[in-house]
């Protein structure tokens, strides 16, 4: 959390705090990249704990500044 209270996100979020944060978090990355499907598949439950945005934005084959900054508008709201 920043100094206003909102979630900060970074490379090295890992998935599971995302999700912790923001439940739709996988649908909504799912809505921005096809590839995210993966995200719904029972092995995530054990790679979230260590799943950093970074990863997962290398495994989609996206941008990873991209990728955090849609995350930070969907979790704050922005």
């Amino acid at each position: 959390m920043d100094a206003n209270g909102a979630f900060t996100v970074d490379e090295k979020t890992t998935l599971s705090k995302l999700i912790k944060q923001s439940p739709e978090i996988v649908d909504y990355l799912i809505s921005l990249n096809p590839k995210f499907e993966k995200l719904k598949s029972p092995m995530v439950k054990i790679m979230a704990k260590v799943a950093t945005v970074e990863m997962i934005a290398q495994r989609a084959d996206v941008d990873v500044h991209d990728l955090i900054r849609n995350i930070d508008a969907f979790i704050n709201k922005k």
